[in-house]
This record gives structure tokens, C-alpha cells and sequence, in this order.
């Protein structure tokens, strides 16, 4: 019977596989790989790669060049049209659910020990943020 229950728990999380990991191309210049806590945008020479700390708080872990999109390194995006982010996967969500309105994300920029030094707005088009967009690929 113990196995059983084994069993069972692996194949409930096997099912959910897929929905943790999900890789999708947005263009033919650009690349994106998405999990419910990361997200990694390559964009030519341009790559942005989100994050969530274990603080429940969305990082710009990297960004090349930085600037790109409005956004630096270190970064934490805050929030979404007013709405609280918590984790990538939920910011997914949002910018979904905006399509095709621009988005106004508020934005901190730490510094090294952690302490909020800018706090700012960006509008961003829809063009913009739909590269943050995972578009499932069919099979």
C-alpha cells in the first residue's frame, strides 16, 4: 500500500512537470525560457533574466545591455499597474491578462545591501512586454 501511495505521488508530480517548465519562442531573433520562478529572454545580443528571491520578490538577476527594456540589474518590479508581484510566474500572468494595453510596472533599484535607493515607474508597450510572454509551442 505504501508503494501505491509512492507511486501515485510520482505521477501527480510528473503531471505537473510540464506545467513548471515551459519553453517558448517569441520571434525568430529571440528565445525564451520560462519556470514558474525564472524567466530568461534572449533577444540577439540582449538578454534579461528575472528571478524570485526566496523573500517572494521579483530580480532582475541580469540584463545586457542594462538599461534594455528599462531595466538594470538588481532591480525589483513591485508591481503591475498597482497590483502587487510576488513571483515571474505571476507577472506571466498579469501581462497576459493586459494584452494588448501598455503596462506600467513600479520598480526598485537596491543597492549592495539591499536598501531601496530608486524607486521609479515604467510604461512599457505591449510590444515590449510581449517578449515576456510564453507562448506554449504546439507538439
Amino acid at each position: 500500500m505504501k508503494s501505491l501511495s509512492l507511486l501515485m505521488s510520482g505521477l501527480v508530480a510528473m503531471a505537473a512537470l510540464p506545467a513548471l517548465a515551459q519553453t517558448a519562442e517569441p520571434g525568430p531573433d529571440g528565445h525564451l525560457t520560462y519556470s514558474g520562478n525564472f524567466l530568461t529572454v534572449k533577444d540577439g545580443t540582449r538578454q534579461l533574466k528575472l528571478t524570485t528571491d526566496g523573500h517572494q520578490r521579483v530580480f532582475v538577476d541580469s540584463v545586457t545591455p542594462q538599461g534594455w527594456m528599462g531595466l538594470h540589474s538588481t532591480d525589483q518590479i513591485e508591481r503591475i499597474n498597482g497590483q502587487p508581484i510576488r513571483w515571474v510566474g505571476q507577472l506571466v500572468d498579469q501581462l497576459q491578462k493586459q494584452q494588448p494595453e501598455p503596462v506600467v510596472l513600479t520598480v526598485y533599484h537596491h543597492d549592495i545591501d539591499m536598501r531601496v535607493y530608486e524607486k521609479r515607474e515604467l510604461t512599457l508597450a505591449q510590444a515590449d512586454y510581449a517578449r515576456l510572454i510564453p507562448i506554449a509551442k504546439a507538439d
